[in-house]
Parts: C-alpha cells; sequence; structure tokens
C-alpha cells in the first residue's frame, strides 16, 4: 500500500459546466457476468441480524441471516469472478465468507453508522488482494469535526483461503457519509470518490497495484455540503452519491434536516448531478435538480438515461425519475416523473430511502421494513420502469433503510442483464492503435487484419461523434485531425455495427 505525506492536489472548479469531463466509452477487456457483485450484504435494524443475498439468477435468493455484530449501515461485500461469496465488513469488522470475524480493529474506532462507510476493491495486477475503503465515523452534534478514513489490504491467501488483513492506514479528515467507486479510464486501476464536510470538496483517491494512494486529487464543484439550521449537525452530512454505469456522470443528495424532528419534511435537500473524468479524477458541477427534501437515496438506470431520487414532502413520500436524455438542463428538470408515492402519518415510516443497482438488472429500494421495492425496468421512461412496493422479501429479517456498497463494474466483471443487450461488450482487436499521442494535426491507424467493413469514429470528452471515417478512409490508416480543437477523444474502431475496440488519444497544438 502506498502512503505518501498528507497534503492535497487542488483543482478548482466553479459553478458552471465543464463537459470535458463527461466520457461515454466501454471498457476495453474480456468481460464476464457481473459474479463480483453475485453476493451482497444487508444490515440489520435494531436487534435483528444482518442477511445474506445472491444474485446468481434472474431472482435473488435469500440465503439466510448474516451474523453482524450491530445493527445498522455501511456494509459492503465481495465475490470472485466465479460468484464465490469471498469477504464483507459490516458496523467496524470484516467478516470471511461463512461469517467468521477476519478483522475487528475499527470496532472501537466507530462513531455509529455511515450510509456509504464501505467499499471493496480488486488490487490492480493481484490474484486475491483487495483493498478495503473505510470511512471510520461520522461529524457528530457539538463536537469538532474530525473524520478519518481507513484503508485495510485483505489478502486471501491467508487463513486456508479465509483471508487476512495484512495492513491498514488511517488518513484525510471531514468526510461526509459519501463513498463510491468506478473503475479508472486507464482500464487497470480503480477511483474512490468522497466528499468533504463543511466545503464543496470532492476527493477522489486512486487505487493501482500498490495499493491506495492517499494523497486525492481535489474538486471544488456544487454546493458544499455544511450545518443549514442552527447549531445542531443533524443529518447533513448523510445522502448517497452515486456513479452512473459508465463512470461519467454522478449523482448525490443530501437530506439537509433541521434540528425541529416535525419540520424535516419542508426543508430543501441538495440533489446535484456532475460529470466525471475518469482519466485525471476530476469532478465538474453539471446541474441542480431543486424541489426535493428528505433525499436520502438515489441512482441512475443502468444505460445511464434514467436517474431516480427518494424523498419526502409534507404529504407523501416519493420516488421520481428524471430522463437525463431530454435536452439541455431546463428539459431535464421539466422530465420529472412520479413513480411512487405514499401518504405518510409518521416522517421515518417505510419512507423510500438508499437505492442500490443488482446484477439481475433491478433497481432495489430500502425502507426501515421486512422487504425491499424494486423498479423492475429503470432504464424505461415513466411509468413503464415498474416500480413495485414489497418486490422482495426478506424473511424474518427487519431491513435497515441502507444497501450493500458495491462497484458497479469491475475490469475483470461486468454486469450482464438478462434479456437486454446492456453496456456494450467490447473485446480489444489486437494489433488496433493510434499514434502519435498527443496528435497535431494527422493521427495514424493501425488496424487489424480480416475486418470486413472497418470504420472509425472519434467522439469527444461529452461523447458527441465529431468525426466518421468510412471503410475507403479508414483503410488509408490515416486520419486529418488538424480541424479538431484541443482535447481528448476517443477513437474506436467498428467492423459495421460492431465495436472492435476504442483508444483516447489527446489533440494538442
Amino acid at each position: 500500500m502506498r502512503f505518501r505525506d498528507d497534503q492535497m492536489v487542488l483543482r478548482m472548479r466553479s459553478h458552471r459546466i465543464i463537459l470535458t469531463a463527461c466520457f461515454i466509452v466501454p471498457w476495453i477487456g474480456h468481460l464476464h457476468g457481473q459474479r463480483r457483485n453475485e453476493n451482497a450484504l444487508l444490515m440489520g435494524y435494531t436487534q435483528y441480524a444482518g442477511s445474506k443475498l445472491n444474485f446468481a439468477n434472474t431472482t435473488p435468493l435469500d440465503l439466510g441471516e448474516f451474523p453482524f455484530l450491530a445493527w445498522g449501515e455501511c456494509s459492503s461485500a465481495i465475490s470472485d469472478t466465479s460468484g464465490n461469496f469471498l469477504f464483507g465488513f459490516g458496523t467496524g469488522v470484516v467478516y470471511d465468507h461463512v461469517g467468521g470475524v477476519i478483522d475487528q480493529s475499527l470496532w472501537y474506532e466507530l462513531n455509529g453508522d455511515v450510509t456509504q462507510g464501505s467499499l471493496i476493491f480488486p488490487r490492480p495486477g493481484t490474484t486475491g488482494v483487495y483493498d478495503l475503503f473505510v470511512i471510520k465515523n461520522a461529524p457528530q452534534q457539538g463536537s469538532d469535526v474530525f473524520v478519518e478514513a481507513a484503508c485495510l489490504s485483505v489478502d486471501m491467501a491467508l487463513n486456508g483461503g479465509l483471508g487476512g488483513v495484512t495492513a491498514s492506514v488511517s488518513f484525510g479528515a471531514n468526510y461526509t457519509e459519501k463513498l463510491c467507486g468506478t473503475p479508472h479510464g486507464n482500464g487497470t486501476d480503480y477511483w474512490a470518490l468522497t466528499h468533504e464536510w463543511g466545503t464543496n470538496a470532492f476527493r477522489a483517491y486512486r487505487i493501482d497495484a500498490a495499493g491506495l494512494d492517499t494523497v486525492p486529487m481535489v474538486s471544488l464543484a456544487g454546493s458544499p455540503h455544511t450545518e443549514a439550521y442552527g447549531d445542531c449537525l443533524r443529518t447533513n452530512y448523510q445522502g448517497e452519491m452515486k456513479f452512473s454505469y459508465a463512470g461519467h456522470l454522478i449523482a448525490l443528495c443530501t437530506q439537509n434536516t433541521p434540528c425541529e424532528e416535525g419540520s424535516w419534511a419542508i426543508q430543501p435537500a441538495i440533489v446535484q448531478l456532475f460529470h466525471f473524468n475518469d482519466l485525471t479524477g476530476d469532478v465538474s458541477y453539471w446541474m441542480d435538480l431543486p424541489d426535493h427534501h428528505m433525499t436520502y437515496g438515489l441512482d441512475f438506470s443502468q444505460d445511464g438515461s434514467k436517474l431516480y431520487v427518494a424523498g419526502s414532502d409534507t404529504v407523501v413520500h416519493y420516488v421520481d425519475q428524471y430522463d437525463l436524455d431530454a435536452g439541455d438542463t431546463t428539459a431535464i428538470i421539466a422530465s420529472r416523473y412520479r413513480v411512487y408515492d405514499s401518504t405518510y402519518t409518521e416522517i421515518s415510516s417505510l419512507r423510500p430511502s438508499a437505492m442500490s443497482f443488482a446484477p439481475d438488472g433491478r433497481l432495489y429500494v430500502s425502507h426501515l421494513g421486512t422487504s425491499l421495492d424494486a423498479i423492475l425496468h429503470p432504464d424505461l421512461p415513466g411509468a413503464d420502469c415498474g416500480y413495485t412496493v414489497g418486490y422482495f422479501p426478506l424473511a424474518n429479517m427487519h431491513y435497515f433503510a441502507s444497501h450493500c456498497n458495491q462497484l458497479k463494474r469491475y475490469h475483470d466483471s461486468e454486469y450482464k442483464r438478462p434479456g437486454t443487450v446492456g453496456f456494450p461488450s467490447v473485446v480489444q482487436a489486437p494489433g488496433f492503435g493510434a499514434w502519435p499521442n498527443p496528435a497535431a494535426s494527422v493521427l495514424h491507424l493501425g488496424l487489424p487484419n480480416g475486418i470486413v467493413s472497418p470504420d472509425i469514429h472519434i467522439c469527444d470528452a461529452t461523447g458527441r461523434t465529431v468525426h466518421v471515417s468510412g471503410p475507403q478512409a479508414a483503410r488509408t490508416g490515416t486520419i486529418d485531425v488538424s480541424s479538431l480543437a484541443n482535447g481528448l477523444y476517443t477513437v474506436s474502431l467498428l467492423d459495421g455495427s460492431r465495436i472492435l475496440g476504442a483508444t483516447r488519444v489527446v489533440v494538442q497544438r
């Protein structure tokens, strides 16, 4: 694991749209079914144990109780690429696949439950080594805010294959309860993304073959996450942050509740969208989604066209859908469609909370209760998305209103949605390349043999196609890029409609 001095590399970002952070490209490599997310761990509520779920089939299977030592949030889990559960984390304890304790070093350091408090990453370039990122506690009312993170290295070769913690380090301060991750744009590494409490700073930590780099890429974007109402911290540090499946978009929310519990639902919450540069770790502001209250959970559909936001107003609990392909920001805001609502008499009663995209292609929505709601077809518009109350019962488990935190995709493991095309699966064609990089005026191509109808598409950082070469032009092996503005582009090789490979190229003069 790499450790450096606790300095920060700041990249300032104002509240304007910076589209150069958006990459809509497939990962290039051999893809499998989404086996690393085949198993999930759910935390129980109060006196109830947790539960283990398996998503190997079209319908999830409840495998029964999992022996968490306490109730709450912040669980995470990971399986190998064959779907075998390896280990998980919850409430300060690392558990092996049979529920035994691997490590309990964080138990006494945790200060309550944390919304997205842990996340597990495969260590790039290794077999069986994992990095477990943990937010150790949360801001507390009436105290100085000093919220550390920790990273534990887990080696599955130890203890007869049950795994063991080989190293741990604490770092940083002043985190909110937000933690999510996505693959790095280089096709090997990963990003862990957090948000700072008291500011509008995002911290993106890189995980490579040396482990987690404790010096983050810091971007200032969007609204600061601060105490908004009087002297009580309440829950404005809570709420989820999610990457889109492709990794180019980020959505986040805060509950933004005041001190008086009875007036929770009338306070405005923060719900915002951002662009993410998966090569640099840079975050840039895109837009606000106004008029939300008590927002704790949100998530994207897999194709990235829809965003779902859960909340409560003064009368109803609700889940709303936005069409992110509707047009400009005004059109996206106007696309808001209520896919679920329920009149309440008590604010905490069955309020839709955390959301999580599962390998079966559904979005699961949690609440305090004994079942999970589901959005059966999250890519579809309006009522066609199929919001279903109580879709998945959890036997005797009383479920806490959170979810199992996992990456949506890994470099060696992708979702495979039953009956759908899903995210483009790409196998890199040997011999495809583009040079020089950076390029000033002419880009040279290396094309594999045996392509019947080669075609080259060049997209800018927003995903907009800026150049298309037909088969005859592609076979010449050169492309004139002198008319393209300086910036980062994705060069894709197609054979008819089939994508064979892609590479990123910088145009610079």
